[in-house]
């Protein structure tokens, strides 16, 4: 199989016989076969989770006779080839980690990268490698560097000693540097929240000469990096800009998002304008699902579940941000508030923020406050309604499928579905106005148009809404078509 990947030879029905005649004879195969056999297949990109699950068992089996290359191919084959094996890469960590004096520098970028990809937080084995590296970083390469750095990044884990070395050698070698590697390292440095002024101000001129070798994503995220970090420099963002503009086709949705965001809030030359434009033709696409799934002037359907989450997802953005939110909202006619309302809401969201308990539960700074004062029949509904966000760490609660609501959400990456504070007061606000009609109140899950309803909602967030949460505001406009809705987001923070 390894004579076979190394002449690039792919022979799907031989490389099928190889992985069944293996299956049958694992036991008698030593680390280094099984490394040399993943190896192989993950590099001709031949998924077999039957193999590789077997193989796994075996290398558990014999960690302990694994040596660093033998321990580096497997846990960079099994991530390669996407087979997520969280106990054999346990093994791999402990056993690594015990032997990582004796890894060489493109082994321990092996490793790392694989840790990286797979999303596993090893932390012990993560601070061998820092401190390994902070030992001898003389012996790794700039390729190998920035990759080491996008790791750490990319796992959020903080390394001091590690990050303070590779910026002096950084420093120290800039043109060794190929700009593509130099942005990894200033985004890995905003993952952490890592800020060298010095070292991020001497690399953006080298970035910025040769800011055509980033690919899409590369471009979103030193934007985003230069930002976070609050590091201005008006040359790059405007290189950024341009050259992000000759790709724009091939960036994700998700990536655009943060480009622009970026880009929003940083001195440049242009307007970004076109980028802008650009985002919002990909947020045209949402609303048209939004108003074709939910049609004015007819009955309020039903969404299948899963069906709704598997669109949301493909969309291939969890947020439209602070530039797209508002472009979104506009395509579907909900306007803003006026200032008056929205200075009312900080004191409506203290006052809350008072009364609530635990407040370890929720983090005060983001809510989303509304303004309710809704008339059904004779009954009125006069209102102030504030949710916050969740902190990361408090209780989850019920699952989004644990009880029906009124309005379709859906939980979508880093988001928390119906635990979003705009979610859940516009969800509120729904289920109090039906409840206005007493025993004939309106049960959760089974909505319908409520032209009777007569009134204002407004609404503003601290937070920048999900799509769900946006496709929440137009569902509620369908159900009260004769209630002014009015929503606006008030941004105070950027993340990625």
């Amino acid at each position: 199989a390894w004579s076979f990947e190394s002449l690039q030879f792919n022979d799907r029905k031989l490389m099928s016989a190889i992985s069944e005649r293996t299956c049958d004879t694992l036991s008698e195969f030593k680390s280094q076969d099984l490394a040399h056999l993943a190896w192989a297949f993950a590099n001709l990109r031949i998924s077999d989770s039957h193999l590789f699950n077997k193989m796994a068992v075996e290398v558990q089996r014999n960690i302990k006779e694994a040596s660093p290359p033998e321990l580096a191919n497997i846990a960079w084959a099994f991530a390669k080839n996407n087979v997520t094996h969280e106990d054999l890469m346990c093994a791999i960590a402990q056993e690594s980690a015990a032997q990582i004096s004796q890894f060489k520098a493109a082994e321990i970028a092996m490793l790392t990268w694989a840790f990286a990809v797979s999303g596993l937080r090893n932390k012990h084995l993560m601070a061998e490698i820092g401190s390994q590296v902070f030992k001898t970083i003389h012996k790794f390469s700039a390729p190998q560097l920035s990759h080491i750095a996008w790791a750490f990044g990319a796992l959020s884990l903080r390394h001091s000693d590690f990050l303070n070395i590779l910026a002096a050698h950084v420093g120290g070698g800039v043109s060794s540097f190929k700009a593509q590697g130099l942005s990894n390292i200033a985004w890995a440095f905003a993952m952490v929240t890592f800020r060298d002024e010095v070292l991020l101000r001497k690399i953006a001129p080298s970035i910025t000469q040769n800011v055509s070798e980033l690919r899409p994503l590369a471009l979103a995220r030193c934007a985003w990096a230069y930002r976070v970090l609050a590091i201005p420099n008006p040359e790059l963002m405007m290189a950024i800009g341009d050259e992000s503009l000759r790709k724009v086709a091939e960036f994700p949705s998700k990536a655009l998002v943060k480009l622009c965001d970026a880009l929003f809030v940083s001195p440049m030359a242009n307007d970004g304008s076109s980028l802008r434009t650009a985002l919002d033709e990909r947020l045209a696409e949402i609303a048209a699902y939004f108003r074709r799934t939910w049609p004015p002037s007819e009955p309020f359907p039903q969404v299948d579940g899963k069906e709704y989450e598997k669109q949301m997802q493909d969309f291939g953005m969890s947020e439209c941000g602070i530039v797209g939110t508002p472009l979104l909202l506009e395509r579907l006619d909900i306007e803003l508030p006026g200032a008056k309302f929205m200075q009312k809401c900080v004191t409506e969201a203290w006052e809350k923020d008072e009364e609530t308990k635990p407040r370890s539960e929720h983090n005060p700074d983001e809510y989303t406050a509304a303004h309710v004062n809704v008339t059904l029949g004779t009954e009125p509904l006069e209102a102030w309604v504030v949710h916050y966000n969740r902190n990361s760490n408090s209780p989850e609660g019920e699952t989004e499928a644990d009880e029906p609501t009124y309005l379709q959400v859906c939980a979508l990456p880093s988001r928390q579905g119906r635990h979003e504070s705009a979610f859940g007061a516009i969800e509120e606000i729904a289920k109090r106005i039906f409840e206005l009609g007493g025993a004939n109140s309106v049960a959760p899950g089974s909505a319908e148009v409520c032209p009777e309803a007569t009134g204002s909602v407004q609404m503003v967030t601290t937070v920048v809404p999900c799509i769900t949460s946006i496709g929440a505001c137009w569902q509620f406009k369908i159900l009260f078509p004769n209630v002014t809705f009015e929503f606006a987001e008030q941004i105070g923070t950027i993340g990625y």
